[in-house]
């Protein structure tokens, strides 16, 4: 069968931009509609009615797209999973987010970018109470963005040095990275695949399994796992 011209597109990009070895390394791979449209214009490179429609090399590695912010797409696996290291204490001492809204944690992120806060001065910016303050905080610090230290009795919320190399990026560069931050963690990027798989989103008994295959730290009940389903809502 000759080969499509969405079938010459895709093969110069996954050369130019080796995508099936990142794919093989973090488990996804984040393209812009830019980067498409150097060899095919993206809105016919990336519209697929139906499996059978596939370029050869999504079909052949077991590959779909999804666009997820305007003029940027996600390539995922169906099969491959790439295994985090649960062991890294930087990941297992930190507590499965339970913040619900992004756009509040990257403005705190942002807040923190022009100067460290005092948990009392976040709590009372957002007119939270304590149990919200150590959620958002401890979302940005799974995230590897945010730190604390205790300073002269005082708890004090500081931007790490990936958090500020983030806010030096321009906005949609930023937007891009907060997703790959995310799907290093394997109970987001499971959920991802899942949907990659079924076409829909999974229902909260598959999340909640996957949370507990991924051996989150300091969460013990289901009523807890559930409480976890609300991260990075937007609103």
């Amino acid at each position: 069968m000759a080969k499509t011209k969405n079938d010459l597109a895709w093969e110069k990009l996954f050369n130019k931009y080796k995508i099936l070895r990142e794919i093989e390394r973090k488990g996804f791979y984040i393209i812009t509609s830019r980067q498409i449209n150097e060899y095919r214009e993206a809105r016919l490179a990336t519209k697929f009615d139906h499996k059978s429609n596939l370029p050869k090399l999504f079909r052949e590695n077991g590959l779909s797209i999804l666009p997820i912010t305007r003029g940027s797409y996600i390539i995922s696996s169906f099969e491959a999973y790439k295994e985090f290291d649960e062991t890294n204490p930087e990941v297992i001492k930190i507590p499965f987010p339970q913040a619900n809204s992004m756009k509040r944690l990257i403005n705190l992120c942002e807040l923190l970018y022009n100067d460290e806060m005092t948990k009392e001065e976040i709590t009372t910016t957002y007119d939270f109470d304590p149990r919200q303050t150590n959620y958002y905080t401890d979302a940005g610090r799974y995230l590897g963005l945010i730190d604390k230290r205790r300073e002269d009795g005082e708890i004090k919320f500081f931007l790490t040095e990936k958090g500020k190399k983030l806010f030096k990026m321009n906005l949609k560069v930023r937007q891009l990275k907060f997703i790959e931050l995310i799907l290093e963690h394997k109970a987001f990027n499971k959920t991802l695949k899942e949907y990659f798989r079924t076409g829909q989103m999974p229902n909260k008994s598959t999340i909640v399994r996957f949370m507990k295959e991924s051996n989150l730290y300091n969460i013990r009940s289901d009523s807890t796992f559930l409480e976890g389903l609300r991260p990075f809502q937007v609103g």
